[in-house]
């Protein structure tokens, strides 16, 4: 579950890309095989003899993934660093500046939370979403104080840098391929947390301003608002006031994507149901079959109704509100 070193290299992490496809002209791929691939990484840790620290990289290239790790197997061990990080540090892989990243990915690495504070230094690689600009974000700020983690710890791996002492934590979940149910109990802690405020026994649909995947959205959102939904946009609130939805009796509809991994935090009292579209019409998407596994919330598909492929039928849709 982790791997102890000394004298380790942090390489800096970088990207090449994005390349956008090109069917018309027929483009060579950059990485041969991967043809759905728009960036490449480099930047891992190495071991004081130059090889690589296998469980330092994120697993990519899975069913569809666009990114891939072409970091070096061996470098030079006397690579020059810009710092020297003495003490005793955890590693905690990339930062993921992308909500449903983190709560699945991004935190499979904290599996020994309770540990982290015992530390000197918790340690993070930048990830694509904001590169090179990778910050803690607030949700990110959410999870370390629902954790207990001291952030005056956190550093994040801008360059090259020599770790003294660093304890690589592996990463129990692999996007769109794998899920260690041992990463169940951080589930477990999360959902427990009390929120701050208390939903219970309402309707919600939670929409997306700028939707990319359904085309009739705000004739969704106003469908639902005549059955007595309240419509909400995540974005636009708190974490504290989401969890305090999803963890409430209450039932929650929306469209695949990152809100729907949020039933890892509901309750077995709370109900989630998913709406299929463009990109996942007949059933879930491999990430949140991934998600389900390891949920106790009531969960249920509903697969794409269109005529067109772009737009819901709200006929049917009234269907299935009313079947809820």
């Amino acid at each position: 579950m982790k791997s102890e070193f000394q004298n380790v290299i942090a390489s800096k992490f970088t990207m090449e890309g994005p390349w956008k496809r090109n069917l018309f002209f027929q483009l060579k791929r950059k990485i041969e095989g991967f043809h759905h691939c728009r960036k490449s990484l480099k930047g891992a840790l190495y071991e004081h003899s130059g090889h690589i620290i296998y469980d330092s990289i994120r697993k990519s290239g899975i069913y569809g993934d666009q990114v891939i790790s072409i970091a070096p197997i061996i470098i030079d061990p006397n690579t020059k660093v810009s710092d020297v990080i003495k003490g005793n540090s955890a590693y905690l892989g990339n930062l993921y500046s992308h909500y449903g990243h983190f709560i699945t990915e991004g935190l499979s690495r904290f599996h020994e939370f309770e540990r982290l504070n015992e530390f000197d230094h918790i340690l993070f690689s930048p990830y694509v979403f904001d590169y090179p600009n990778t910050q803690v974000q607030s949700y990110h700020r959410y999870f370390f104080d629902e954790l207990g983690i001291d952030q005056s710890k956190i550093r994040i791996l801008y360059d090259t840098v020599r770790l003294e002492q660093v304890t690589v934590f592996k990463q129990f979940w692999t996007l769109n391929e794998s899920v260690d149910p041992k990463i169940s109990s951080l589930y477990e802690h999360l959902r427990s947390k009390e929120p701050k405020s208390i939903y219970s026994g309402k309707r919600f649909f939670c929409s997306r301003k700028n939707p990319d995947r359904i085309s009739n959205q705000s004739q969704l959102e106003d469908l639902f608002k005549s059955n007595g939904f309240d419509v909400i946009f995540p974005e636009d609130i708190s974490l504290d006031e989401q969890m305090a939805i999803y963890k409430g009796a209450n039932l929650i509809l929306s469209s695949s994507g990152s809100t729907m991994h949020n039933v890892l935090f509901g309750r077995s009292n709370s109900r989630f149901v998913e709406l299929g579209d463009q990109r996942t019409p007949d059933a879930p998407h491999i990430m949140q079959q991934l998600v389900n596994s390891l949920a106790v919330a009531n969960y249920r598909f509903i697969p794409f109704s269109s005529q067109d492929g772009k737009n819901w039928n709200v006929v049917e849709l009234q269907k299935v509100i009313d079947s809820l």
